[in-house]
């Protein structure tokens, strides 16, 4: 298939990790649409983790196949970290990540959550030759300096 054919819908949403000794701004509720108007992002009114702590990230898709989640730290390339049905993590990825799914709907847990956790993570999955991806990226903390 042709890179011209491909469709791709991209949505940002916010990931932050709290730790009480920075300043942090709060955690924004996520609720986004589609091109379409399909609802393809479900995620919880906090949208925060405090170290220790566990968090879900989810997103609903159009599809019942493999959700593949992918992370990206600032200034790094993108990293394989987990799929629904797959024994293996990517490369350096610890078992506090578990990707999990329910129809078409699919969670990525991250417990006992760590500052280096703290990454663009991205829900992909395929379907009729069609790659679509969300994120959820940290926010700017810049201002609050």
């Amino acid at each position: 298939m042709a890179q011209s054919e491909r469709r791709c819908i991209s949505l940002t949403g916010f990931l932050s990790f709290s730790d009480p000794a920075l300043s942090l701004p709060p955690s924004l509720p996520l609720s986004f649409k589609g091109i379409n108007g399909q609802s393809a992002w479900i995620q919880p009114p906090s949208s925060s983790v405090s170290p220790g702590g566990t968090i879900s990230i989810s997103c609903q898709t159009q599809s019942t196949n493999s959700i593949r989640w992918n992370r990206q730290k600032e200034g790094e390339a993108p990293r394989f970290v987990h799929c629904d049905g797959c024994s293996n993590r990517g490369e350096g990825i610890p078992n506090r990540f578990t990707a999990t799914r329910s129809g078409t709907t699919g969670s990525l847990t991250i417990t006992n959550a760590e500052a280096e956790d703290e990454a663009d993570y991205y829900c992909m999955w395929l379907l009729k030759c069609r790659i679509f991806f969300l994120r959820v990226r940290r926010p700017d903390h810049s201002e609050n300096k």
